[in-house]
């Protein structure tokens, strides 16, 4: 059966039953159930055509959904120990090796994958323009054949998630909080938190996923907002907190073990000195008897991805 993309992204993000072994899930997705929001986690798997099955957390909150992505392996978080962000490690699109069936393989391949599949629109409350699918655009109908053939994976970063919305505006209204520093934006999806963090005067934003053609998507975003952002792949959940002087964090507590991880790892970073920021929209798994509140905001959303139109998202710091 065809599926709509918001079927997939719901059956990702939400834990819905599909059928087991390899492929996209099977678009079981309820309205009116906010990812995270009720319901028990479901195992599941994205393959998107690589030979080698490397079964990486979603660091989108998507618990228990591996996202097969071929041969990622462990990235540098800095280059050379200089202090310097690396804008270039093994995890980058451009720098993967080609292998199994892929037809988005490069960076300058998932930049007109982009460009043809999306429409750049104002983010509403924001003065920044992303690259954002929705109705009117044609990866909002894509099937599961369409993704798995073009080796894409759901295409978290192709939305301005409440958390994300909430947290830019928090940044861009005091942006003391990141002006002069050295700016992590993890989980980044479409970079909007880190654009933000651009625009608002950080000397450095590094922008972080686990999907591949998010670099793709943060490089079209940054140039169209006129600056410039560092991008660096990979997981960054184990291991030695990242080192940077901020963190922000937006949307990352969809479900029960990633909320775990980045607790785990957010909390370890703040104990080396790292000033943490997490937006979030009341999922159930965010932690908040970890977190002390900054800031509430009423952010625009679609029913598509959410259950509300409005929704009211909340910054947090440790």
């Amino acid at each position: 059966m065809v599926a709509r993309l918001h079927a997939i992204i719901g059956a990702a993000a939400g834990g819905q039953r599909h059928h087991a072994g390899p492929g996209i899930p099977c678009p079981g997705v309820k309205h009116g159930h906010p990812p995270g929001a009720e319901g028990e986690p479901i195992a599941g798997g994205f393959d998107i055509g690589a030979r080698h099955d490397h079964a990486i957390v979603g660091q989108h909150g998507c618990a228990n959904v591996k996202l097969r992505v071929g041969s990622m392996g462990p990235c540098s978080r800095r280059a050379g120990g200089s202090g310097k962000a690396a804008s270039k490690g093994p995890c980058n699109l451009e720098r993967e090796s080609v292998q199994g069936k892929r037809s988005v393989a490069t960076l300058e391949e998932a930049k007109a994958f982009i460009r043809a599949n999306t429409r750049i629109a104002t983010v509403p409350g924001l003065p920044i323009r992303i690259h954002i699918a929705d109705e009117l655009t044609p990866i909002w109908e894509a099937t599961e054949k369409d993704l798995a053939e073009a080796n894409v994976a759901p295409p978290f970063w192709a939305f301005p998630w409440a958390g994300g919305q909430a947290l830019a505006r928090y940044v861009l209204e005091n942006p003391d909080t990141v002006r002069g520093k050295l700016v992590l934006d993890i989980a980044c999806g479409s970079g909007l938190v880190g654009i933000a963090a651009a625009l608002a005067g950080a000397a450095e934003v590094v922008a972080n996923d686990i999907d591949p053609i998010c670099e793709a998507a943060v490089a079209l975003n940054a140039d169209i907002n006129g600056v410039a952002l560092s991008y660096l792949g990979g997981d960054l959940l184990n291991g030695d907190p990242p080192d940077y002087d901020v963190i922000l964090a937006a949307d990352v507590f969809y479900e029960q073990t990633p909320a775990r991880l980045f607790r785990t790892m957010l909390e370890r970073a703040h104990a080396s000195g790292t000033t943490i920021f997490a937006g979030d929209p009341g999922r159930t798994y965010f932690p908040r008897e970890a977190f002390r509140q900054v800031a509430t905001y009423a952010v625009e959303t679609t029913t598509e991805i959410e259950n509300h139109p409005i929704k009211a998202a909340r910054v947090w710091t440790l």
